[in-house]
């Protein structure tokens, strides 16, 4: 069983980056949101980030085949409800407490078991010791954590509320899916702010059940990448080379990964650099709510409650 790296934060916050950059250093393998497998990979038949569907991925097939016999031998709708029944941010403290009914009990219990398969399969099929998962919620993480035999070691990614708000407020196409035109997701920003406290919050709590866990800004990622990440890497207790991030930008080629930002269909280089944009252009009205939101964990990580723009 391979270790599983997991970029926990809340949405926008700058994960798929992290990951493919992760993904990059040799030992490791970047899949990113690995949750999504079940639904936008096999149901939705989205793209990979190399390029194909993911039921048509080289990668992929060859992982499903290693873990269950092939794609055709598992019932992704029986695989979906029991996501859906497990993975679940109401649930976090549950899984937390010394009792669950019995019902959730079984579903645990059989979800994870089908998690085991499918990162020993990745381990095996990629050769790396490392999996990269940036699946981000909490409550997956929580799941993982319970895998048996598997070591979760979490990188918990945090980035200011007030540019999450903003980045939420944009639509942004998803080139993943092509039978249709869909656009991600966009949220107020005071709805942002309470599920970036409460995700983040929930973060904290699968610190407690992580192997090892370090915290990781991502203002400070943008701003020195090879230095934040290498200290948040020996926090972790890993020794990795990170030369090419000294020109502070990625090159990006096809990957594996099963959902994120479309920034994982770029090719070439691609900058790390501060985006400081919310400072200007989100209102002072919509800064002011999520500040008031979401000051205590502003706070607790160190960012400033006033910033100028």
């Amino acid at each position: 069983m391979p270790q599983v790296l997991y970029v926990g934060s809340w949405g926008r916050s700058g994960s798929t980056l992290l990951d493919l950059a992760l993904g990059q250093i040799p030992g490791f393998v970047s899949v990113g949101e690995l949750r999504y497998l079940w639904e936008r990979g096999l149901a939705e038949r989205q793209l990979c980030g190399c390029g194909h569907p993911v039921p048509e991925c080289p990668f992929w097939g060859a992982v499903l085949e290693e873990a269950f016999g092939g794609v055709g031998q598992v019932d992704i709708g029986e695989v979906l409800s029991l996501w859906r029944r497990v993975d679940r941010l109401p649930l976090v403290p549950v899984l937390f407490a010394p009792w669950r009914h019995q019902a959730l009990e079984a579903d645990l219990r059989a979800f994870r078991k089908v998690l085991a398969q499918v990162y020993r399969a990745v381990g095996t099929v990629s050769g790396a010791a490392k999996v990269v998962d940036s699946s981000k919620y909490a409550a997956y993480g929580l799941l993982l954590a319970g895998v048996p035999h598997l070591e979760l070691l979490l990188l918990h990614l945090i980035r200011d509320s007030r540019a999450v708000a903003y980045s939420w407020r944009g639509s942004k196409l998803m080139p993943e899916v092509t039978t249709e035109t869909r656009y991600m997701p966009v949220k107020r920003p005071w709805r942002s702010a309470v599920f970036w406290q409460l995700e983040n919050l929930g973060l904290e709590l699968l610190r407690r059940a992580s192997q090892r866990s370090v915290r990781l800004r991502f203002d400070d990622l943008a701003s020195d990448p090879r230095r934040s990440l290498g200290s948040a890497l020996a926090a972790l207790g890993i020794e990795a080379d990170l030369d090419f991030l000294q020109q502070r930008a990625l090159h990006l080629g096809p990957n594996h990964t099963v959902a994120g930002n479309p920034v994982r269909f770029l090719r070439g280089d691609v900058a790390i650099e501060p985006d400081l944009e919310w400072r200007s252009r989100l209102e002072a009205g919509s800064r002011r709510v999520v500040t008031a939101l979401t000051w205590p964990l502003l706070l607790r990580y160190g960012f400033p409650l006033r910033c100028r723009a």
